[in-house]
């Protein structure tokens, strides 16, 4: 019987030099299956979108929508801040801008992640200009995807300081390797869909003050480690570029064209 059924040999594997580093490559940024221990060891710290997580990445993240929410959020020890202007504002003639500080709570990967930023809402008027509180909070599982629900301007002061009022929203991301090496130019595509009222509503239908729930969406497509290009929709088309500048310092650049 042993002549006849010899003991099975366990099955080559090609384990070249390029191989193992692919492997390598793809076990970091989750695109192959761990060890129980060595997943719980990377939820910890998810790699390869949140802008913060600078370790064992080449670059900085850059951003993944330019005038929409996405599925994803900061987390507990994350600290940001933001400034925006643009030529006129959406229902004037008047140039414009927002200035923004925000934080992350708990772990969006273990558990929940929990995002509260402040805006101050036209600093045309520096300190007079009213300020806004959202709030959203995230699940994002071991594939990418990751889904939020949010409110923007939950808290304004004074009342109705946005002209769009408060908008609610449930947002759904998720993120595609294109290629085996995620530091590759064309290697990345992140999309996200989403509905809300308020701000996602419209102009009819928020003039009006109809209630309605509006459908958002965006893709970026990483062209370059440091640059990413940006398609949003939210009512109108906007069409933008995301650009870290720094490979470790968390800065980044935006500029689109909206409506």
């Amino acid at each position: 019987i042993e002549k006849i059924s010899p003991t099975p040999q366990e099955p080559t594997v090609d384990d070249t030099e390029r191989n193992k580093r692919l492997k390598e490559i793809l076990k970091k940024k989750w695109f192959i299956p761990q060890p129980k221990e060595e997943y719980e060891k990377l939820s910890r710290r998810f790699k390869g979108l949140s802008m913060f997580d600078t370790d064992e990445r080449s670059w900085v993240m850059p951003s993944v929508s330019l005038m929409t929410p996405t599925g994803f959020s900061a987390k507990w020890g994350d600290v940001f801040t933001g400034f925006g202007v643009t030529n006129r504002g959406r229902y004037t003639n008047n140039p414009d801008g927002v200035f923004s500080v925000g934080a992350g709570f708990g772990d969006p990967v273990a558990l929940l992640g929990f995002e509260v930023s402040a805006t101050f809402l036209n600093v045309r008027k520096v300190f007079n200009s009213g300020i806004g509180f959202s709030a959203k909070v995230s699940h994002t599982f071991p594939d990418t995807t990751s889904i939020a629900i949010g409110k923007i301007g939950f808290l304004q002061f004074p009342k109705d300081a946005s002209d769009s009022g408060s908008s609610e929203y449930l947002a759904i991301s998720r993120a595609f390797l294109l290629t085996a090496d995620p530091t590759a130019p064309f290697s990345l595509a992140v999309a996200t869909l989403g509905i809300g009222d308020g701000q996602f509503k419209t102009d009819i239908q928020l003039f009006k003050r109809i209630p309605a729930i509006g459908i958002f969406s965006s893709l970026s497509l990483r062209v370059l480690q440091p640059m990413n290009l940006l398609v949003n929709w939210d009512q109108n088309l906007h069409l933008g570029v995301s650009i870290a500048p720094f490979r470790r310092f968390p800065l980044v650049l935006t500029a689109g064209a909206l409506d």
